[in-house]
């Protein structure tokens, strides 16, 4: 018994390690979303919801096909067989890291729509009595929602690093070779899909009343992301401008997809209206009245950092102008 258990061991060593490291990040990563999509994403006090409603089934989803998709060769199954009637641009590497993309925006709009920041207090008395009803409760997305992110993210390392035995330097390189308005659309874009997680918006209210010897008090909170009425345009704008700007660190030339656009709408211009549009967006959405309930409410600093995202993106348009300019 104990030889055959010796000997199972390595055999399924060997059969892990025939994945390659790429393979099994994404492997890992796709695991463990699915994993902690059975946790609560949604945490209050006394209530919590795991990631099986809403955005979060769409994560799920991702994660399961994107967990058999890389154990197919343990299976004996060659994923080649799959891709052959698919175009020669859409590679293995690049449908996993467009799922693994496609999962991570769930999470942001999962966190973003599905989990509003609220808490809530109360304080009373009923002196005759002699009794004291106070009360507390707070809710809002949990740590594992976030871990669910870093989940989807790996499963993108992980293409990656199918896509090249040496990726990491391969990106690092075709960061550096990108031109500084280009890294400024990309960082500007990425951040700002992260800041859809924080409020955008928030509300408070407080109802105080006394009557004899009763006397009680309500205070209010909440806070929503940036899922939500002209937010939605501004967020759908950087996932654009983020797979955008990184098509390049993949091995995608933009210059043919340009090449098929009127010659007047250049990047640079492009670049420039998706975050000039975005930013409008976001402004508006602050000045408006928020679908949030409540005796006061208004912008929160989530939309402010959210506003600097799309103006960088706007900034990097207009550097990527200047810097194919003639001289």
């Amino acid at each position: 018994m104990e030889g055959n258990t010796a000997n199972t061991n390595p055999a399924i060593g060997e059969m892990l390690g025939a994945l390659g490291t790429g393979r099994l990040v994404v492997l890992g990563g796709s695991l463990i979303g699915f994993i902690l999509g059975f946790f609560n994403w949604v945490s209050a006090d006394s209530y919590g919801e795991s990631a099986w409603h809403g955005w979060g089934i769409i994560a799920m989803l991702l994660f399961i096909v994107t967990a058999i998709w890389a154990a197919l060769p343990l299976a004996k199954v060659q994923p080649r067989g799959f891709l052959s009637a698919l175009p020669p641009a859409l590679t293995e590497a690049r449908l996993i890291m467009g799922a693994g993309l496609l999962a991570a925006f769930s999470v942001i709009v999962f966190i973003a729509s599905e989990a509003p920041r609220v808490s809530f207090s109360e304080s009373g008395s009923v002196s005759a009595a002699g009794l004291t009803l106070p009360g507390s409760a707070s809710g809002g997305p949990s740590i594992i929602a976030y871990l669910g992110l870093l989940a989807a993210l790996a499963i993108i390392v992980g293409g990656l690093m199918m896509q090249s035995k040496d990726a990491v330097s391969e990106v690092r390189g075709s960061v550096s070779a990108l031109s500084l308005g280009r890294k400024l659309a990309l960082a500007g874009s990425a951040l700002g899909l992260l800041f859809v997680t924080l409020p955008w918006a928030n509300a408070s209210s407080t109802v105080s009343n006394s009557y004899g010897s009763t006397s009680y008090s309500v205070s209010s909170s909440e806070s929503v992301g940036g899922w939500q009425g002209l937010g939605i345009i501004a967020v759908l704008l950087l996932l654009a401008v983020v797979l955008w700007t990184a098509l390049p660190l993949i091995g995608v030339s933009v210059r043919g997809l340009l090449a098929s656009l009127p010659r007047d709408l250049t990047e640079a211009r492009l670049l420039m209206g998706a975050g000039g549009l975005a930013f409008i967006c976001i402004l508006i959405d602050m000045l408006i009245d928020n679908p949030v309930s409540g005796g006061s409410h208004g912008p929160s600093w989530g939309a402010f950092l959210a506003l600097i995202a799309a103006a960088a993106i706007a900034a990097g348009g207009y550097l990527v102008q200047t810097e194919s300019a003639p001289a």
